[in-house]
């Protein structure tokens, strides 16, 4: 049920607060991916990402990070291609092939990666 459906029939119900969040509530555990401790695929994937960059910090020190940094907010402003994002991560990771796997991971097959 999509939320917008969700509002018109709760407000033409007399317990309009319980009603709704009841429903959004279903509405979120479907789309979380079950039950109130079990995370998506979404969010596990944003997890890992998370846990690489860390790693990339730690491994490579703070100047290179943000050179990376700068290469994936330009992927995400489409300033850059997916191609040229993976080539600025392998010139900068040229010492470290098991983080440029770790990102490859993150990218779609048709791009040199190994994820989905």
């Amino acid at each position: 049920m999509s939320i917008l459906l969700c509002r018109s029939i709760c407000c033409q119900r007399q317990n309009h607060l319980f009603t709704c969040s009841s429903h959004w509530y279903s509405y979120r555990s479907r789309t979380g991916g079950g039950g109130a401790h079990t995370i998506g695929n979404a969010e596990a994937r944003r997890h890992g990402a998370k846990e690489f960059l860390v790693k990339v910090k730690d491994t490579v020190g703070a100047a290179k990070y943000l050179k990376l940094v700068d290469h994936l907010k330009g992927l995400h402003g489409r300033v850059i291609t997916v191609p040229q994002c993976r080539e600025a991560f392998q010139s900068e990771l040229h010492d470290h092939p098991e983080l440029m796997s770790c990102f490859d991971e993150f990218l779609p097959k048709k791009f040199g990666g190994t994820g989905s």
